[in-house]
């Protein structure tokens, strides 16, 4: 036996290696939404992980009176993994500017409707 069959060489590391509840840790530890889009057009791996599933759920403003809101919490009950997603809960008063407004339409058929309007 040789000196180079004695050598064990350890395969390196990468973050994508690392078991998926610590990526999912660290995606959840980047607050903001250009960040985490960034990071996810780094490779295809953090893509489908992050493109789908944290995105558009950062960040949450939404009306506190309105009837998107009734469709909103009924998916949201609905996906029991979608609320610990937000980072950020702001209910903003009836009156103000749509503008404002950030929900992730992907939940909402009417969404689409009342902001197109």
């Amino acid at each position: 036996m040789n000196t180079s069959d004695m050598l064990i060489t350890k395969p390196s590391k990468q973050l994508l290696d690392c078991p998926e509840e610590l990526i999912k840790y660290i995606i959840l530890e980047i607050d903001y939404p250009e960040d985490l889009l960034q990071l996810a057009l780094s490779c295809k791996a953090f893509c489908r992980r992050i493109i789908p599933y944290h995105i558009q759920f950062r960040n949450l403003r939404i009306l506190t009176f309105c009837h998107i809101n009734d469709e909103f919490w009924e998916v949201l009950g609905q996906r029991e993994s979608l609320p610990s997603r937000f980072q950020t809960i702001e209910l903003l008063p009836y009156d103000c500017d749509d503008q404002l407004l950030i929900i992730p339409l992907c939940l909402l058929t009417s969404a689409m409707e009342v902001l197109e309007a």
